[in-house]
């Protein structure tokens, strides 16, 4: 089955992952270009490393303040229909027949919040392998406190993440950003029984906001001295591929990863639209788009609209259907994300 949700089958992989020394990309989406482009990237990982089923992270964040991915998935901000929606474009784009079918893709509720995401956390586990149980926001006693409980109650249904720190804003001072000691790892992960437990190791979100994001892999070793390779790692926007490789060896069997991939399929959209605006709009249209400094004059001068526009400015259906923009997103956001399985050690599962 390539929608992995049994909790055994989870836990195997992880097993793999550890002995293998290799980190799964766990890539959020909220759009059904975004989903296709994390299938498209994982089947170019399997292809390359002679891996038949390669496993991969699909996730979403649910009531979390920061990013509410399921209420962006569909217009009407639902975040009910936004699951409904995602979970049936991963069921049809794994059909056994088509491109995507030998992915193994586990679906991931991501900073499930215990009171916004109740419905998910509690009530539809049978349709996630794993869930984040964020009671970060609590002082530490009470996050392993509301943990424990919760692992206690759904621990044989599902993977369960849970956050080592007390996270702070980013406009609060000092300890916000203080890192995880391996003393609080080896308690929460005993005191909670996770699967897995995300510690802070100077990537975390709140401290890139305030520009102070610094990974460490020295106090991720520490931890994993103390609790095992049993880390996920979150915010790795600051992190230069040199870090990102060597995370596995680090510690980490899972890996979050969102910002860049909305930031590049904004890039490519921005490029495809710039270089087919000829195609699109109306010759009076880009005249006052000239004469407002938003284009440049380049757009109207005879060379350009020959080359670029065939001779004519104005809408062009043949040349601009909506279907070349999802391409554009999809090709290169999956080139992008191609690139995670080989920092992460793929080849290490290939045959």
């Amino acid at each position: 089955m390539p929608l992995v949700t049994d909790v055994r089958a989870s836990r195997e992989l992880l097993d793999t992952l550890r002995t293998s020394q290799v980190a799964m990309p766990c890539f959020c989406t909220e759009n059904a270009w975004t989903t296709e482009a994390i299938l498209e990237a994982t089947v170019a990982a399997g292809r390359r490393f002679g891996i038949p089923d390669p496993p991969v992270s699909v996730s979403f964040c649910g009531s979390y303040h920061a990013r509410r991915h399921l209420s962006n998935y569909l217009c009407c901000g639902d975040p009910g229909l936004g699951f409904a929606r995602l979970m049936g474009d991963l069921r049809a784009l794994l059909d056994p027949d088509g491109p995507y079918a030998g992915c193994r893709v586990f679906p991931m509720l991501d900073h499930g919040q215990p009171e916004g995401d109740r419905w998910l956390l509690e009530g539809r586990l049978d349709e996630v392998a794993m869930v984040m149980f964020d009671a970060s926001h609590w002082p530490l006693e009470e996050n392993i406190r509301r943990t424990a409980r919760y692992v206690e109650r759904y621990a044989d249904r599902v993977v369960v993440e849970g956050a080592v720190a007390e996270l702070k804003e980013a406009r609060e001072a000092g300890e916000a950003f203080a890192m995880t000691t391996p003393e609080q790892a080896e308690r929460f992960l005993s005191e909670t029984g996770c699967d897995l437990i995300v510690p802070n190791v100077g990537t975390e979100h709140r401290a890139a906001e305030a520009g102070q994001a610094r990974y460490s892999a020295e106090q991720a070793r520490r931890i994993t001295e103390a609790v095992g390779p049993n880390l996920v790692l979150h915010g790795t926007s600051c992190m230069g591929e040199a870090d990102l490789s060597g995370v596995p060896r680090d510690g980490f069997v899972k890996v979050n990863v969102w910002t860049i991939i909305e930031t590049t399929g904004a890039c490519k959209t921005v490029e495809f639209v710039l270089n087919n605006a000829g195609n699109l709009i109306e010759r009076h249209e880009m005249e006052a788009l000239v004469e407002q400094g938003l284009l440049g004059a380049k757009m109207l001068e005879p060379e350009h609209v020959r080359q670029a526009f065939d001779g004519h400015v104005g809408p062009d259906l043949d040349r601009f259907p909506l279907t070349n923009l999802h391409h554009a997103w999809v090709e290169g956001v999956a080139g992008v994300l191609e690139r995670y399985f080989i920092m992460f050690g793929y080849e290490r599962l290939g045959g």
